[in-house]
């Protein structure tokens, strides 16, 4: 399933637990602009959160990654435009994809 982080805030504003369901066990393509880039390698921490295109969305994306990752990681800049493939994993203050790659 494809979206940009713009439609899931919309999906989310409008009804978090229906977006839930909607969502669970799906592996979504999101379009978005990276807002940070966390790459913590002796906690084995790596991820990085997208916002939408104006940068003003309620919810965020968080997309983690695994080890074979981190060289594409640290090679992301804030404010430039990817495409993830990921996982859905449920949400707390974001929307949050497991197992990610970086598509484009």
């Amino acid at each position: 399933m494809e979206v940009t982080v713009d439609q899931l805030d919309a999906i989310y504003k409008a009804n978090k637990v229906i977006a839930h369901e909607k969502f669970m066990g799906k592996t979504l393509l999101v379009e978005g602009t990276v807002a940070k880039v966390f790459v913590r390698e002796h906690l084995e921490i790596r991820y990085i959160v997208l916002t939408g295109a104006s940068g003003k969305v309620v919810w965020t994306v968080r997309c983690t990654f695994g080890k074979e990752s981190v060289n594409q990681l640290n090679r992301l800049n804030e404010g430039q435009m990817v495409t993830v493939r990921g996982k859905y994993d449920g949400f707390s203050k974001n929307i949050i994809l497991k197992d990610c790659v970086l598509v484009s």
